[in-house]
């Protein structure tokens, strides 16, 4: 691969499954660096680069199980998920070859999901699960497509050593390979696939199984397959970075300008952390469409991240406004503007803004939807309010 821009090489302390690595940068013009290894002559980006979780966007369930220490990603708490939502790919891999190194400690149960895409809660619903475990309960084992094609009882590796996990996918094959070994080679098949089960495209996750189960992960990169190349381009809802989503699911929540949406794509769908939900209003392509949600406590709302629905790109806002309401019941505006379109379907944006108001009541409007000639509707399928993180 050519890289077009400056390149700084380093020597690199560490080692490295696999053998040695050059370290490097590669960045496009206008596009965030990201830096790259080479090992055993192939070029790869780096996921996660051994000091923080920049790139990576955890579930809201249980964000604190996830930390960073001496080079690692250190997993151990209840259920949550880790997404990465960094600059390569622009976070959305069809056909791959991914490797991490893992440890994992007895009865540690975990795995790293592909072709998936973030949810606030719950086990991830889009993708494919590469299972990590070798003597959790669970008969299904590390080299396991989990669910589809296992690996039952004996695991390819032990718990308290680092072994190299790798996989690739192409078209509908996915491998697997264990410290160089494939031990998984399948094809999808039409009968296996549920709902969004399945492969097509989207980004990688790290799981927290359960409060048992301890393991790291370091050393994570992705390359493309030959003749493919990746894009590196900043994530469109970087504008969020840094803030967290101040509306909670069960907040109270009124549609605007009235309640007309099917029975299954009503206005709770907007706030539901699920973004294999929408909220659709069959008045938005002619009217200003949207929401006026009651938060817990006070917040100074600084960034609105959305994320696009499922079909019907036509119906995606192509403007926002959003106003706060004071203590005596006033609206005022706080932010307004357009909208970039979405790079595709369940994708996200995200817009930043000035204010230094705290409100508990927030409107959230779309004035107007991307092709408001063809479509029948408004529709998105998450719209989160972003502020600074605060002390419970």
């Amino acid at each position: 691969m050519h890289f077009p821009t400056r390149t700084l090489f380093a020597a690199v302390a560490a080692l490295w499954i696999g053998g040695p690595a050059a370290v490097h940068l590669a960045a496009e013009s206008e596009a965030p660096d990201v830096r790259t290894v080479t090992i055993d002559g192939q070029e790869w980006y780096e996921l996660f680069n051994g000091e923080n979780l920049d790139g990576w966007r955890p579930a809201e369930e249980n964000p604190h199980v996830f930390s960073v220490e001496d080079g690692k990603i250190v997993i151990d708490g209840p259920r949550s998920h880790l997404f990465y939502d960094g600059p390569v790919a622009g976070a959305d891999f069809k056909d791959f070859h991914f490797r991490s190194e893992v440890y994992t400690y007895p009865r540690a149960n975990s795995g790293i999901f592909f072709h998936t895409r973030w949810q606030a809660r719950g086990w991830p619903s889009v993708g494919y699960e590469a299972q990590v475990n070798a003597t959790h309960r669970d008969r299904i084992k590390t080299g396991s497509v989990y669910g589809v094609s296992n690996v039952l009882d004996d695991a390819p590796h032990n718990d308290e050593e680092w072994f190299l996990y790798e996989i690739i996918v192409k078209g509908d094959r996915i491998i697997l390979k264990v410290d160089g070994e494939t031990v998984m080679d399948y094809t999808e098949r039409e009968e296996d696939i549920r709902g969004q089960r399945r492969l097509s495209s989207g980004t990688f996750a790290l799981q927290a199984h359960d409060p048992g189960s301890r393991m790291y992960f370091r050393n994570i990169y992705v390359r493309p397959l030959e003749g493919d190349t990746f894009p590196i381009v900043e994530a469109p809802d970087a504008a969020a970075e840094g803030l967290v989503n101040v509306v909670q699911p069960n907040d109270p929540i009124v549609p605007l300008p009235a309640d007309d949406s099917p029975e299954d794509e009503g206005v709770r769908n907007a706030i539901d952390g699920d973004a294999n939900t929408k909220y659709l209003n069959f008045r938005g392509h002619r009217e200003p469409a949207g929401f006026e949600v009651t938060i817990g406590r006070p917040a100074v709302v600084t960034a609105l991240r959305l994320t696009s629905a499922d079909d019907a790109p036509e119906r995606d806002p192509a403007g926002y406004r959003i106003e706060g309401a004071t203590a005596d019941g006033e609206w005022v505006e706080i932010a307004a503007g357009s909208l970039e379109p979405f790079r595709g379907r369940h994708a996200a944006q995200a817009v930043r803004f000035d204010n230094d108001r705290a409100f508990t009541r927030y409107r959230v409007l779309f004035p107007e939807v991307r092709d408001a000639g063809s479509a029948n509707s408004m529709q998105i399928a998450l719209a989160e309010l972003m502020a600074e993180p605060s002390d419970p």
